[in-house]
């Protein structure tokens, strides 16, 4: 038969995971500000956001903005070179 003090040992063991399994740490407390204050620092204006217009943007040259999204895609890589094999050379 288990003695008192090892019942209740158990029961304070037992309390302690299920209360620290309830905490919440500075990490999920602050988690997606980063995102979120960046996403905020790129409108020019917040006023835009409550009420976005409708109106398409104008007044910029189409092959200019066409070279800027190419180089935002950037290059597609090339799948045959992901099939070389890895050479690791440790020592001579």
């Amino acid at each position: 038969m288990i003695n008192r003090i090892t019942q209740i040992t158990i029961l304070l063991g037992a309390t302690a995971l299920f209360t620290v399994g309830c905490s919440t740490n500075a990490v999920e407390k602050g988690f997606g500000d980063a995102v979120r204050s960046n996403v905020q620092a790129q409108v020019y204006d917040p006023e835009t956001l409550r009420n976005p217009s409708p109106d398409p943007v104008e007044g910029t040259d189409g092959q200019r903005m066409e070279g800027v999204m190419e180089s935002l895609r950037g290059r597609q890589g090339n799948a045959e070179s992901v099939a070389n094999p890895i050479v690791i050379n440790v020592g001579n």
